[in-house]
């Protein structure tokens, strides 16, 4: 996470959200270490050696977490975030990771079904990374 941290020192304009997967993170793991002055940080551990996620949001945000939206996949990490702004709308925010040995056919799948439900709650615009 120092990588985080000397990218957020070089610019003069700080994202209000950063997404990062494959933290590696577990429940023995020093959280001291991974804080950014201002965020908060919202992770979900891996039960593995690979894979976890997190969401820093910055602290003067309102967000509440929504675990009803997870994906409930042994093989998939998620975490969904709904943020809302200053004018009283809202937008999702959510980071994933998918295990290498996980099918790619299935996570597909799994991840059409949930962005199908929430195309019914809102737009929804998917953005990842391969």
């Amino acid at each position: 996470m120092s990588k985080i941290y000397e990218l957020l020192t070089d610019i003069v304009i700080t994202p209000d959200i950063i997404a990062v997967s494959e933290t590696k993170l577990n429940n023995n793991s020093n959280y001291n270490d991974i804080q950014l002055p201002g965020y908060t940080f919202i992770n979900k551990n891996s039960l593995t050696q690979a894979g976890g996620v997190g969401i820093y949001v910055k602290i003067n945000l309102i967000y509440k977490i929504r675990s009803d939206l997870d994906l409930h996949n042994d093989h998939i990490e998620d975490i969904w975030v709904e943020v809302t702004n200053v004018n009283n709308t809202s937008f999702l925010v959510c980071t994933l990771y998918s295990h290498p040995n996980n099918n790619t056919k299935h996570f597909g799948e799994i991840l059409e079904n949930s962005i199908n439900i929430l195309n019914m709650e809102r737009n929804f615009l998917p953005a990842w990374r391969f």
